[in-house]
């Protein structure tokens, strides 16, 4: 009513959805009232597979929508030191290439459209920016790239990847830092062959 739900959400235990199921869902009322159903909502179970789903919707006896096929996925598997870079300035700009261990054969499965790929730095709604896949030299999909927002803080953030937009994964803590605008250093010369020690005493007015 309004938007607001007027019953619980109802769980089948156990159900998976396989070819050829049927849900049907009905709206009761008077005409007089106007009792309609305008919008279902169906969360996703478990699957015991990666699998894809033929998916249709009958209204009444005569309309049934055109068959759309529901994407199951693995899980991304990211590993420790396949998210480069970690860090970026608050003014954001900075490309993140995220290596997936799986990609080539879950998520770089997919077809595209069942992809919304995204990344999100942090917890927010505003941290979230579209990311493309990341091939390797013979073309392969590796991972996804994405380019950092910007941000209100400095600060570490955690980065997260999504296949479909609205689930997503940890891959990695991510520093969000204030770019030098102040910096001292000593001496500002030395031999061609090195070994000049440059003593750094400010960085954005704190001392280092």
């Amino acid at each position: 009513l309004a938007g607001i739900p007027l019953a619980p959400p109802v769980e089948l235990p156990g159900w998976e959805p396989r070819p050829g199921w049927t849900v049907r869902v009905r709206a009761l009322g008077s005409p007089a009232i106007g009792t309609r159903l305008a919008r279902l909502r169906i969360e996703s179970a478990a699957m015991a597979a990666v699998a894809s789903v033929p998916m249709q919707v009958a209204v009444g006896p005569l309309f049934v929508s055109p068959q759309t096929d529901f994407v199951y996925y693995s899980p991304p598997v990211v590993r420790r030191g396949d998210v480069v870079p970690t860090s970026g300035p608050v003014r954001g700009g900075s490309v993140v290439r995220v290596r997936v261990a799986n990609y080539s054969h879950a998520i770089g499965a997919m077809p595209e459209a069942a992809l919304q790929l995204r990344c999100r730095f942090g917890a927010h709604a505003n941290g979230i920016v579209p990311a493309f896949h990341l091939t390797n030299a013979n073309g392969t999909r590796v991972g996804v790239e994405c380019t950092s927002p910007v941000a209100l803080t400095a600060g570490h953030v955690w980065l997260h990847i999504s296949a479909n937009g609205q689930q997503y994964t940890a891959v990695g803590d991510y520093m969000v830092y204030d770019p030098p605008s102040d910096v001292s250093a000593a001496p500002l010369s030395g031999p061609e062959l090195g070994g000049a020690l440059l003593d750094t005493s400010k960085l954005n007015g704190h001392a280092v």
